[in-house]
């Protein structure tokens, strides 16, 4: 085995790459967290956030997690950083759950949705139907394993 040798840095190559990803994040990932931005804010203003908040109470109830978490469960179905709506207030939603809570409603919103842009590319692919499918298929298997865990943890706290 060779031994291997410390390099001096390559300035160039490292702000070319480093530049690269700048780039990368202002034109790629910054638009669509703006847009993001964007269509949440006009889903608000005319209420549609408040019929998909009504849409996740039944699984919210089911795990005991408050009300004012459906909208971290409904953004993380577009973003799975979109739980961090939950922040707002300095985060004293999260500060008044418990540890468990959290734990559910990070699990859950982390998996109860497959990722959107994989479903529509298995949409175009391989047909609607098969990708509504896959969908349906992830947000069962997310609740059974969600009702486990959260089983397990009633029975450790």
């Amino acid at each position: 085995m060779h031994p291997t040798y410390i390099q001096k840095i390559n300035w160039h190559a490292f702000a070319w790459k480093v530049s690269g990803s700048i780039k990368q994040f202002l034109l790629q990932a910054m638009p669509i967290f703006l847009a993001i931005c964007l269509i949440a804010s006009i889903l608000q203003a005319i209420n549609v956030l408040s019929l998909f908040s009504w849409l996740a109470m039944p699984v919210l109830y089911l795990f005991s997690l408050p009300e004012e978490a459906a909208p971290g469960l409904i953004f993380s179905f577009i973003r799975k950083d979109g739980l961090l709506v939950l922040n707002e207030g300095q985060g004293s939603l999260l500060m008044d759950m418990s540890l468990s809570q959290v734990f559910i409603l990070v699990y859950l919103a982390s998996t109860l949705f497959a990722c959107l842009v994989t479903l529509f590319a298995i949409g175009r692919e391989l047909g609607w139907e098969t990708s509504l499918s896959i969908g349906g298929k992830q947000m069962l298997t997310s609740v059974v394993s969600t009702v486990i865990l959260a089983g397990g943890l009633y029975f450790l706290f």
